[in-house]
């Protein structure tokens, strides 16, 4: 009877314990300034297949927040203008519920514009109405 009752209460738990969710956090600023780098997409991605788990956008004051469940995974940083940064390999087990990622800075990408030029003609003939 108490295997039973053991048993049972096995089953009822491991679905819990499988689907236990942990917190990812950190600060995303600029490489050179340090400031806070605010609406930036974080991308949890798991390790062993890259596929994407979760994800987050940062506040204005560049911090984030994501739960996920167990498992090991990296992160990228992405937002316009700057360079995709992906962070090294992270494990999220039952032992640690939360996981600090510290302050990712990400840098300009640096990608200058050529010149623009705009000219404009002005046409030769010009058309008015005849009033007599």
């Amino acid at each position: 009877m108490i295997k039973k009752v053991l048993h049972l209460i096995a089953v009822f738990l491991l679905p819990v314990a499988l689907l236990s969710q942990h917190t990812v956090s950190g600060k995303v600023v600029e490489e050179n300034s340090g400031t806070p780098v605010g609406y930036a997409s974080i991308r949890i991605f798991k390790t062993a297949d890259s596929t994407l788990v979760t994800g987050a956008i940062s506040d204005e004051a560049g911090q984030f927040l994501a739960s996920t469940p167990s498992g090991v995974y990296y992160a990228v940083v992405d937002f316009i203008g700057f360079s995709p940064f992906r962070t090294a390999d992270f494990t999220l087990s039952g032992q640690r519920s939360s996981f600090q990622l510290g302050t990712l800075k990400i840098s300009s990408a640096g990608h200058a514009l050529d010149e623009v030029v705009i000219q404009a003609e002005k046409s030769t003939m010009e058309l008015s109405l005849d009033k007599k």
